[in-house]
């Protein structure tokens, strides 16, 4: 990357953070740089999204959107009966319930309207110190029309 496309890449970052608002709650200090998963995008040539993309523990899951996706999720998920009815959070974002299936749901994440995936609970080969193991997981994957 040129000094030219680098500065570009600082300045479209800057204006997308005041353009969306995060400016003013988030100055642009050397540690929201070294942090920031869009300068790191843009300085990596890549184009910003129109909307920021559903997280994943707190960091934009930008592969959701630029891959064919299936995610092995260790964790499970939470249903939100105690924040918000018909909804479920896995990766700490939350996302819309569908429909429930015997092995999971339908899902969809409001960043990302028209777009479903399906949840399923899978066992999931592992390796640990003792040889390989199966572990009870989830398995997101997304539908394809």
């Amino acid at each position: 990357m040129t000094p030219q496309e680098m500065r570009q890449a600082v300045s479209s970052w800057l204006r997308i953070r005041a353009e969306t608002g995060y400016a003013a709650a988030n100055p642009a200090t050397s540690a929201e740089a070294d942090h920031s998963a869009l300068l790191g995008r843009l300085l990596d040539g890549k184009a910003p999204f129109p909307t920021p993309p559903p997280t994943a523990f707190s960091y934009p899951w930008y592969d959701l959107l630029e891959q064919p996706y299936q995610e092995w999720i260790m964790m499970d998920p939470w249903l939100g009966e105690r924040k918000e009815a018909g909804t479920i959070v896995f990766q700490q974002s939350r996302w819309q319930i569908l429909e429930t299936l015997p092995d999971g749901w339908r899902v969809s994440h409001e960043r990302l309207p028209g777009r479903v995936w399906r949840l399923t609970k899978k066992q999931i080969m592992g390796n640990t110190v003792n040889g390989p193991r199966e572990f009870p997981g989830w398995h997101l994957e997304e539908e394809r029309a």
